[in-house]
């Protein structure tokens, strides 16, 4: 089953909503939610989804996706380094990248990592 995210103003209302959910998969779709995958969650904490944290008012990369797409990145400016890449592939690569990151609230981090500012 995917991943789905349900916000609240109380946690008796999840509590019931997940009663449901839970009734709905069972009597109609014959599933059952993975034991264990439910968590119950305080706004103020932030959640993990889809590779971001998701705090009220703004969302950041998680810390390690930031890490494997740095290091991806490195490594294919390694690559042109050595000529085994193109000015072209070089830059495509650093666009995926800065698409990737504007998805998040990120602006100051790439101007520090990509232009030394922020």
């Amino acid at each position: 089953m995917d991943d789905f995210v349900l916000f609240a103003q109380d946690s008796f209302r999840l509590k019931e909503l997940l009663l449901q959910i839970e009734a709905f998969l069972r009597e109609r779709l014959l599933l059952e939610l993975k034991p264990g995958s439910i968590w119950l969650n305080k706004r103020q904490h932030g959640l993990s989804f889809l590779g971001a944290r998701i705090f009220p008012g703004t969302i950041r990369i998680r810390r390690e996706n930031l890490r494997r797409s740095l290091k991806r990145y490195r490594q294919r400016l390694w690559q042109h380094h050595q000529g085994e890449r193109d000015d072209e592939a070089l830059e495509r690569s650093l666009q995926s990248l800065l698409g990737h990151l504007s998805f998040f609230d990120t602006y100051g981090l790439r101007s520090q990592i990509f232009w030394g500012r922020g």
